[in-house]
């Protein structure tokens, strides 16, 4: 009879170590439990047409509340659609929409199965749960709307354009009078509708389309052109200037123009005639390329409703100046490059022959006068003043240069930018970890300018209207790292926009920006900024005027369908006045934000 053989018993230590861990077992089985979507927890739904036919093939993803898509699926023949429903506590928004049916538009499905055309005014949003599934119910894809254009005045109405735009003046979409994408897939709101053909315009037309119109719209051409013209002859001594580049700028009246509108170019032809057309109203600076030194190259004209002249009389400068010296280091002749800086700007480069420099054709103006000795690891540098057939012999006072090292920039692919009086554009290097350095820095007042890159937008689709954030009074006497995205470089201004009429975070795309005057030169996109708190930083201890704006149809909405945006939505610009201080935090608080555009 086989005999049991007791087992062995542990010793005292080893139990109570035993009983130790069960019992930490025991505290972390909490832990342990499976989250909604480890349990098997869904959403569930199901999406009809207006007849009530259930609606297959469509694309319908979980987004979260800051955008992000936490899963997808397409839904079933009978208009059915399951998804896994993610962690407990995750807000969330049902999406649903078609590339292909153009009879329908996206919808947001918030709490309790509530629907919305656009994520600007989606309801509250869903809430994961712990311990059960969530059926959202049936859905009715509502019709979308179109527009039925007719176009008169002349045989130029055969060949109209028509242009639909928001309330606000931002195209929505552009094509011919009789595409079949302007009669169906629009966003039901409010819409500008034009049309434009051979130089004439239409004035736009308001219409309120409602889901399901094809909304009927008749359009006149004018007799006049639908814009006027900008037009001039350049000369030089009094002769033609043929095949040169010319520029209008518009100039910044505010915070609008944030960046500027892009220049407009055109070329002269043989007899030195240029034309500009289609001219938006406004004050322009027009300019002529010429590598001589000139007077008259530069004139500021304004464009109203008629068209407008601005000639450009150019003059050879006969007060120019010329600036020579020689450059000996240890005793020795110097090699290299000498440069002259006006205004951050480069505008003068020789290289030394015998240790000699010489400048002719100076205009009369202020320099830093610049030159690097690599060996030595210093440069030279002093200011002068350039009086008209001044010679000058100058002897710069030497400085040690420093490094400079940018942390904190978030970027992935473009290089800030230094500038300084005395050296112009400053080298700079990417390092690893998104850093950057300049080693070859005068101890001086930098200006550096970095790319805001707009993470919702994608790393290539910056809006190109606004400028980099500049930090323009950074002192650098000794070398020094800068953390840009801790704002070390100035104050801070933050603030927590909230759609008015729902009180959510405003979670669409958007920008923020601190203004003086036309000059937004910080900027900020916040779709998905940290808590929805957006914040510019590098802020000097001055006044500005803080902007919140949409200036283009946000990139969530392109996804929708291969057609244009096709959306009246739009967020009304915010502005609010606030005094910055360096070294601290301004909060705004809550901004109200309303959502215009719509029935």
């Amino acid at each position: 009879m086989p005999q049991t053989v007791p087992a062995p018993s542990l010793p005292r230590a080893a139990q109570a170590a035993i009983a130790a861990l069960m019992a930490l077992a025991l505290l972390l089985a909490p832990a342990l439990v499976p989250d909604a979507r480890a349990a098997g927890l869904t959403v569930t739904g199901t999406l009809v047409a207006p007849d009530g036919s259930p609606r297959a093939d469509f694309t319908v993803k979980l987004s979260g509340a800051n955008g992000d898509t936490l899963s997808s699926t397409t839904s079933a023949k009978d208009g059915t659609f399951t998804l896994a429903q993610p962690a407990a506590g995750t807000q969330f928004y049902v999406v649903a929409w078609s590339q292909h049916d153009t009879s329908t538009r996206a919808i947001w499905i918030g709490s309790g199965g509530a629907q919305a055309w656009d994520q600007r005014t989606a309801p509250a949003p869903y809430k994961a749960r712990s311990g059960s599934s969530i059926a959202t119910g049936t859905h009715t894809l509502a019709p979308a709307a179109g527009f039925d254009v007719t176009v008169h005045g002349g045989p130029a109405a055969a060949y109209a354009s028509v242009e639909v735009q928001r309330l606000d003046g931002e195209r929505v979409w552009e094509g011919d009078k009789d595409e079949t994408s302007l009669r169906e897939g629009f966003i039901p709101g409010r819409y500008l509708v034009m049309a434009r053909s051979d130089g004439r315009v239409a004035a736009p037309v308001e219409v309120a389309l409602r889901s399901g119109d094809l909304a009927q719209v008749s359009l006149t051409l004018s007799d006049r052109s639908a814009s006027p013209t900008l037009s001039g002859v350049v000369t030089l001594d009094g002769k033609p200037l043929a095949n040169r580049s010319v520029e209008a700028v518009r100039k910044p009246t505010s915070w609008r123009d944030a960046g500027g509108p892009r220049p407009r170019y055109t070329r002269t032809d043989k007899t030195g005639r240029f034309t500009l057309e289609q001219m938006a109203p406004g004050t322009y600076e027009v300019s002529a390329t010429i590598k001589s030194a000139v007077r008259g190259n530069v004139r500021t004209v304004v464009v109203g409703s008629a068209d407008a002249k601005a000639d450009l009389t150019m003059q050879r400068r006969t007060d120019l100046g010329k600036v020579s010296g020689r450059f000996t280091v240890a005793g020795k002749q110097a090699r290299g490059e000498v440069t002259l800086v006006r205004g951050r700007e480069v505008v003068h480069t020789t290289t030394l022959s015998k240790g000699r420099y010489v400048f002719r054709n100076v205009v009369p103006s202020t320099y830093h006068l610049t030159y690097l000795d690599e060996k030595a690891n210093r440069y030279y540098t002093t200011r002068i003043t350039v009086k008209a057939s001044q010679h000058r012999a100058l002897k710069p006072k030497k400085v040690t240069r420093k490094t400079v090292t940018l942390a904190g920039t978030h970027q992935d692919r473009w290089a800030p930018t230094m500038a300084s009086a005395q050296q112009g554009r400053i080298e700079v290097d990417r390092l690893r970890g998104k850093r950057y350095r300049a080693t070859h820095v005068i101890p001086a007042t930098l200006r550096i300018e970095v790319l805001a890159r707009d993470d919702s937008l994608g790393e290539y689709n910056r809006p190109s209207r606004y400028t980099p954030r500049v930090y323009s009074k950074v002192k650098v006497t000794k070398s020094r790292t800068l953390n840009l995205k801790d704002g070390g470089l100035g104050g801070t201004v933050t603030a927590s926009p909230r759609y008015a009429s729902s009180g959510l975070p405003v979670h669409t795309t958007y920008i923020f920006m601190a203004c003086q005057g036309a000059t937004c030169a910080h900027e900020t996109s916040a779709a998905r900024a940290k808590n929805y708190r957006p914040a510019v930083t590098g802020l000097e201890s001055e006044s500005y005027t803080m902007v919140l704006w949409e200036a283009e149809q946000g990139a969530d909405t392109r996804w929708e369908q291969d057609e244009p945006w096709k959306n009246p939505y739009y967020l009304e610009p915010v502005t609010t006045k606030v005094r910055a201080v360096k070294g601290k935090t301004v909060d705004l608080g809550v901004l109200d934000v309303k959502v215009l555009g719509g029935l």
